[in-house]
């Protein structure tokens, strides 16, 4: 099983992904180091080839991964690019054809004003403060059209409560080859 986490840039990641690994630690952490240096279609085409490089690699291998972004994040930040990823690629579809039975998303979000607190704490400028409610709408447009089952977290609620949630996720949704019915680590 692929779990893509997802969301914003300083929505709190870094510490679902984490979590994840610590809570399951067969689970194989995979994180796109591929940083786009233009704002073209060739660009866009570029990522959709990374990302299907990667799901195609987990499912032939039939390992367990948490994926570290995903292709929500092309398809979301594609836009603040200059190009659309869902109209260079089907991403719907290979999500029904593809991935329904191999993938689940896990989104985590926060408010704007916390973000933007996050950004100027980390001296980040990657995304300006007028694009941040763009991105996470954008999200939210997204995730209400996929077919994959979605964990929705807030970063802002205690680690132990995300903890509960992604085991109780995890145990209903989704299902980890390697484990073959041990349970995860209980912390929290």
């Amino acid at each position: 099983m692929i779990y893509i986490v997802d969301g914003c840039d300083k929505s709190g990641k870094s510490t679902v992904v984490n979590s994840l690994v610590n809570l399951f630690p067969l689970l194989h952490k995979i994180k796109n180091q591929f940083k786009p240096t233009s704002s073209t279609e060739e660009t866009g085409f570029k990522m959709i080839g990374i990302y299907l490089g990667i799901y195609e690699t987990l499912l032939q291998t039939e390992t367990d991964a948490v994926l570290d972004r995903g292709h929500l994040t092309e398809i979301v930040y594609g836009h603040r690019r200059g190009y659309d990823s869902e109209k260079l690629f089907p991403w719907t579809d290979f999500e029904e054809t593809t991935l329904a039975d191999n993938a689940r998303i896990i989104y985590v979000s926060a408010p704007p004003a916390v973000i933007r607190e996050r950004f100027k704490v980390d001296n980040e400028t990657y995304i300006s403060d007028t694009e941040i409610e763009g991105i996470l709408e954008r999200y939210e447009n997204y995730l209400e059209k996929t077919k994959l089952k979605v964990l929705r977290l807030s970063s802002l609620d205690d680690l132990s409560i995300i903890n509960r949630q992604l085991i109780d996720f995890i145990q209903e949704y989704g299902h980890l080859r390697r484990y073959k019915g041990r349970n995860p680590k209980r912390k929290g």
